[in-house]
C-alpha cells in the first residue's frame, strides 16, 4: 500500500535533501544544517477504493504530525510538514557525528463501500541523520 515515503529538509539554497537516501553533505551522507528548518514528507499510498484515512508521522516514537485524508482508488499522493520544533525534539542524540531520527508513517484506510472489506492498514518507515556545522 505505501509506494513510496521520503521527507525531505530544506536548508537554505542547498536545495532539498532526501533523508532516506542518506547521500547528503554530513558525515556518512546526513542532512547538513537542517536545523530550524521544517521537514516535508511525502507519501505515496495506493488503495483498492475511495474513502478515508488518518495518517500519522512519528519521529522516535513521538507523534510529530497526524492528517485526515480523502482517497481515491489508485495512487494517492500526500504531503506533510513536520513542524522544526516537534521533529528537532524527537532527536536521538548520541556519540555517532550525527543525530538520528526513525521516521514511521502509518494509518488506517477505510472505504467507502462497505462491500470492499474493513479497513486497511498500512506503515512504512526509514532511519534519518542529521548533522550540523559551519
Amino acid at each position: 500500500m505505501v509506494e513510496q515515503f521520503d521527507c525531505f529538509a530544506w536548508a537554505d539554497e542547498k536545495g532539498e535533501q532526501s533523508l532516506r537516501k542518506w547521500q547528503s553533505g554530513g558525515p556518512n551522507g546526513a542532512a547538513w544544517n537542517a536545523d530550524g528548518a521544517p521537514l516535508r514528507c511525502v507519501i505515496s499510498l495506493r488503495v483498492p477504493c475511495a474513502g478515508s484515512t488518518v495518517l500519522s508521522v512519528f519521529g522516535n516514537q513521538h507523534a510529530l504530525a497526524s492528517q485526515t485524508w480523502r482517497l481515491k482508488p489508485g495512487t494517492n499522493e500526500l504531503t506533510l510538514q513536520l513542524a522544526a520544533r516537534r521533529w528537532e525534539a524527537a532527536l536521538s542524540k548520541g556519540a555517532r557525528p550525527q543525530s538520528l531520527l526513525a521516521l514511521s508513517v502509518s494509518g488506517l484506510v477505510n472505504c467507502e463501500d462497505p462491500e470492499l472489506g474493513g479497513g486497511y492498514p498500512f506503515i512504512d518507515a526509514l532511519l534519518a541523520g542529521f548533522a550540523s556545522g559551519e
